[in-house]
């Protein structure tokens, strides 16, 4: 067994001092644990194999290299009226440059704020970065998966048929 060191682990990967700085700071809310959980699935992707899935996560393919042929990420079916669409950190498999460029976003954000850590929006560090730097990552393929907040049976069955799921989020 190994002692995991979080500070090691941003420190191999370039985060800046500062951002480590304030990271400790973050304290044990919901909202910083949050936080901190979007900027280790980032660390914990490019240091041990460049892909996270979120553990309520479900490959619906049983092909592996479906997932990891291509840099790829989730997008639940929020509308199927409206076609909406949100990028989500709860699956992703990017090249290691791809994920230096998030980091190195999460990190600039990180520092910018400053001394004032409390005033992140939820999703700021996770789909926001996604949001964010999505264009400038190259080509990805974007695998739709269930909405989150409609979890009947029912529901996930009519939206597969539709959007033909590539893994689904319970």
């Amino acid at each position: 067994m190994v002692q995991f060191d979080p500070e090691k682990l941003f420190r191999d990967l370039n985060v800046s001092i500062a951002a480590i700085q304030y990271m400790k700071l973050w304290g044990g809310t919901s909202s910083s644990v949050t936080r901190l959980s979007d900027v280790m699935r980032l660390a914990i992707a490019a240091t041990y194999g460049y892909a996270y899935v979120d553990t309520d996560m479900v490959y619906l393919s049983l092909r592996a290299e479906y997932f990891l042929k291509r840099p790829n990420m989730a997008a639940p079916v929020w509308s199927d009226e409206g076609g909406a669409l949100e990028l989500q950190n709860s699956g992703f498999c990017f090249s290691l440059p791809q994920l230096q460029v998030l980091l190195e976003w999460v990190d600039r954000r990180i520092v910018s704020k400053g001394d004032d850590q409390d005033s992140y929006a939820y999703t700021e560090l996770g789909p926001r970065a996604f949001h964010s730097v999505a264009s400038q990552l190259g080509p990805i393929s974007v695998y739709t998966t269930c909405h989150p907040l409609k979890g009947s049976f029912q529901d996930i069955k009519n939206q597969h048929m539709l959007h033909h799921f590539a893994w689904l989020h319970l």
